[in-house]
């Protein structure tokens, strides 16, 4: 039994296709392709707002409407700098509906 330890690191960049710049950011495609998955990214941009000791991104991703079809939605990512003091970094996540 292998009771060793990884040290903390910093979490990784997130790793997606960078999206237009600027509003053309926030049109995205009417149709999701086929072959999609829930969860799937379509594209991200940097948030320069993100607070300090933070990285933030908005990013467009695939998931389920309201009619079952796949769509698209934005949401926003923020990760924390520093690594976590030890295990894992508890996750915070926080929605609304929309209609």
């Amino acid at each position: 039994n292998d009771n060793t330890t990884t040290p903390a690191t910093a979490p990784p960049p997130l790793t997606a296709p960078a999206g237009p710049a600027g509003s053309a950011f926030w049109r995205v495609p009417t149709n999701v392709p086929e072959g999609a998955k829930r969860g799937d990214v379509l594209w991200v941009q940097p948030r320069p707002d993100a607070p300090p000791g933070a990285r933030g991104w908005n990013l467009i991703y695939v998931t389920e409407g309201a009619t079952g079809a796949l769509t698209y939605a934005s949401g926003e990512v923020y990760v924390p700098d520093a690594p976590p003091e030890q295990g894992a970094r508890p996750l915070v996540v926080w929605n609304h509906g929309t209609s």
